[in-house]
């Protein structure tokens, strides 16, 4: 006999799910773990204070906290400020043209992008600096991109807070590219975020600043190198190729021709006459404007000499949206910064340059000073 099998067909036969304990267990653990390590992050009251040591930046920023009511201006951006603009030099370049000069700071830092120098200018603001008038502002809207080789260094995990980051991208999701583009800029932001919110390494940085409290003692951060010979925060390629930096001028010298070529191709391009800039870019530009002014100072945006455009700034400023734009990014219109001999590199001056680009600086600061005083 054949035996029936009935069925159902208001309850078909289910079939058995398969378990894997292993997977689930997993993803358990690593949801509890994340929880926990950001509520202990928040709910743990830190041992130290200060953010955690970041060469360069934190001798410049204990420095800064010991003088900074003596500075009238504050110079920040990438190594282009740090390496190219001179205190000393524009004080003096000043004072030749106004019988007055102005005593600043140059709190450039190697590789900062906008989004990092808009957090490390807040906490140079938080400080309160009474005298401080004018912030230049180095003005790159071309690449905001965090490396992902550094990641995970206390630098960029520090200034990845998710205020930073949305503000970021926000900006990277405004702009006018590819959806893979966007998604591998903002993966770039979202990985040392999430390290921030883990609190990756939090413990060794709270154990260093808790066992060597004397490591950033004033005396000693007055002799950093990172401060340079005039201890104002400048400091020339020219001082520094003997620490890796030589290879690229090698490199720089035995490619000549192919630089001359390239400034000869850039300063051949027809500028544009009518650039659009987003709304990204207006917010983001907005955001340094008004950070600046809380803080009763005048935002400068200064473009240094460099192959690149920047048209949605020149559009910015067009429009009125920024009040001072210094661009020095035109060969036509400043040749010498774009000579051979006053360059350490295709992307940088030498010292002889860096004293030629902070003496027009000056002059063109100066202008600007006339005309806002000369407007009704």
């Amino acid at each position: 006999m054949t035996k029936t099998v009935r069925t159902n067909a208001f309850f078909p036969k289910r079939k058995a799910r398969i378990h894997h304990p292993f997977v689930r267990n997993l993803i358990i653990y690593l949801l509890t773990f994340c929880l926990s390590v950001a509520f202990l992050r928040q709910a743990i009251p830190k041992v130290s204070q200060t953010t955690p040591y970041i060469p360069r930046i934190s001798e410049k920023l204990a420095y800064f906290e010991q003088h900074k009511d003596e500075f009238e201006a504050v110079f920040i951006g990438s190594s282009r400020i740090y390496r190219q603009v001179s205190p000393e030099v524009f004080s003096r370049e000043v004072e030749t043209r106004l019988g007055q000069g102005i005593k600043s700071f140059n709190f450039g830092i190697p590789a900062m992008r906008m989004p990092e120098t808009y957090f490390w200018l807040g906490k140079i603001l938080s400080m309160k600096p009474k005298n401080l008038k004018w912030v230049f502002v180095e003005a790159n809207l071309s690449n905001v991109d965090a490396p992902l080789a550094n990641a995970r260094t206390n630098r960029a995990i520090h200034w990845h807070t998710p205020a930073s980051t949305l503000m970021t991208l926000k900006y990277i999701l405004s702009r006018q590219e590819p959806p893979s583009e966007k998604a591998s800029s903002a993966y770039s932001h979202l990985l040392p975020l999430f390290y921030n919110l883990l609190n990756l390494g939090g413990f060794s940085n709270e154990f260093d600043a808790f066992t060597n409290p004397a490591r950033l003692q004033i005396d000693s951060v007055e002799k950093h190198d990172s401060l340079g010979n005039a201890v104002d925060g400048y400091r020339p390629l020219d001082e520094v190729s003997a620490e890796g930096p030589v290879n690229r001028r090698k490199v720089y010298l035995e490619q000549l021709d192919l630089y001359r070529e390239s400034v000869s191709s850039f300063a051949a391009e027809p500028v544009e006459t009518s650039p659009v800039a987003t709304a990204g870019d207006k917010a983001f530009i907005l955001n340094f404007s008004e950070l600046i002014s809380q803080a009763n100072a005048a935002p400068i945006f200064v473009i240094p000499p460099r192959l690149a455009r920047e048209g949605s700034l020149t559009s910015l400023y067009v429009e009125g949206q920024i009040e001072t734009l210094l661009a020095f990014n035109n060969p036509s219109q400043y040749p010498t910064l774009f000579e051979p001999e006053y360059r350490f590199d295709e992307n940088h001056l030498n010292a002889q340059g860096s004293e030629i680009f902070t003496s027009l600086l000056a002059d063109h600061f100066v202008q600007s000073l006339n005309l806002l005083r000369s407007m009704p």
